[in-house]
């Protein structure tokens, strides 16, 4: 047995035969319910106490693993678009049965929870950022985080009390700046953002978002909708 992924709400073990298990230390039957009812884990199953899924594959990795064996083949951290559009997708699969089953969302995405399945499968599990949708599209946040925990959106950074609520479609700009990060692997320009005041911070974004070489494309313009300046205007489309 060999612990591939451990954090303080779940760990990630490999058994005999290529055999996987992601043990949650609370139960997340929504959670679960996203990866296998959306079958982007495929022919995996859950205990019957909604604590543990157990799935057969060929690899489970982190992202950042991943990423470091992507650099090694091609000389870069950078990601190709087809990878970043699987990725996109997965997680955009995920989040639209969270909102559509369980009316929730993850206040933020990160890298650390970010998992890699037979190299072209990636889920996330940040569970201790699930967060209901309350009446008028908003969500509480009622724990205090920190800027390194996940990508944060401009809203987040404003809330000076606890708690607090915002707009759920905060989660679209954190999922944006993910792929945004992932996409060009600049720290330099996300630390920047995370100093300068609200509004510096759309312009820091939009100045971020052109320097991809991916612009004009139908992955730029969904990157452009999630990381609209008005939470109420955002929204994750690919045409």
């Amino acid at each position: 047995m060999v612990e591939i992924y451990s954090n303080d709400y779940l760990n990630i073990i490999e058994e005999n035969g290529n055999i996987f298990k992601i043990n949650f230390l609370y139960e997340n039957s929504l959670l679960i319910n996203s990866l296998l009812k959306t079958k982007i884990i495929q022919g995996g199953t859950s205990s019957n106490n909604y604590k543990m899924i157990k799935f057969k594959a060929k690899s489970v990795k982190t992202f950042r693993e991943f990423q470091n064996e992507e650099n090694k083949k091609n000389g870069t951290l950078k990601l190709n678009t087809n990878t970043l559009v699987k990725i996109l997708s997965n997680l955009v699969c995920q989040l639209k049965y969270l909102i559509r089953t369980g009316s929730q969302i993850f206040i933020g995405y990160n890298l650390n929870d970010l998992i890699v399945i037979n190299n072209n499968r990636f889920i996330f599990l940040g569970c201790e950022y699930l967060s209901d949708i309350c009446e008028d599209d908003v969500t509480l946040i009622s724990y205090p985080f920190s800027q390194n925990d996940f990508f944060v959106s401009p809203e987040l950074l404003e809330i000076k009390e606890i708690p607090s609520y915002i707009h759920y479609k905060s989660c679209y700009f954190s999922l944006g700046l993910l792929l945004l990060y992932i996409l060009t692997n600049n720290d330099e320009i996300y630390n920047d953002y995370l100093k300068v005041s609200e509004n510096e911070r759309y312009i820091k974004i939009k100045e971020w978002l052109n320097t991809v070489h991916i612009k004009d494309t139908k992955l730029y313009f969904l990157l452009s909708r999630c990381l609209n300046d008005s939470p109420k205007n955002r929204n994750i489309i690919f045409i």
